[in-house]
């Protein structure tokens, strides 16, 4: 299981920086994307394993609109566990690792796995409970610090989360 969600999250993060070999940017070429609210869902047929959906969300800088995180939830296939990747930049602390909770619920923490010049990827299995929460939720917030170990706080838009969930 462990294998799979990492090389699941490996794909996420090639396919959202761009380093993936021929025939995967031609599989890319094929991506069928939906939105629904501020969810935006990617879906590719593969041979082997059937239909791959996954939901995303860039969290933008209010300031300056800039990309500052990567929100990614996704089903494995042949798996019911729900994963949710959060693709982080370069120049966050990596040992308190993030928090992840649903219109100040009880915050969930997620460690991070590893760093490839694209960004961090820190991952953890959305609960059933946590995902109905979303479900239901307005704003996700994710909790980080960055180097200088000033906290920061992201706000994820639920909107349009169930609709997206939906379809995958």
């Amino acid at each position: 299981m462990r294998k799979v969600i990492i090389a699941l999250a490996a794909g996420l993060i090639a396919s959202s920086i761009g380093a993936l070999p021929a025939s995967a940017q031609q599989a890319q070429q094929n991506v069928e994307r939906t939105q629904s609210g501020d969810w935006s869902v990617e879906c590719v047929q593969n041979p082997q394993a059937g239909r791959l959906c996954r939901m995303v969300q860039n969290v933008k800088d209010s300031k300056n609109g800039n990309p500052l995180m990567e929100v990614v939830v996704a089903k494995p296939p042949n798996q019911s566990s729900v994963i949710l990747s959060l693709r982080a930049p370069l120049g966050v602390w990596l040992r308190p690792g993030l928090t992840f909770g649903v219109d100040g619920g009880k915050a969930d923490r997620v460690n991070f796995e590893f760093c490839l010049k694209g960004g961090c990827l820190a991952q953890i299995q959305l609960s059933a409970g946590k995902v109905n929460s979303m479900k239901r939720g307005s704003k996700a917030v994710i909790g980080m610090q960055n180097i200088r170990r000033q906290k920061l706080n992201l706000n994820v838009s639920l909107r349009g989360f169930t609709a997206a969930y939906g379809k995958l």
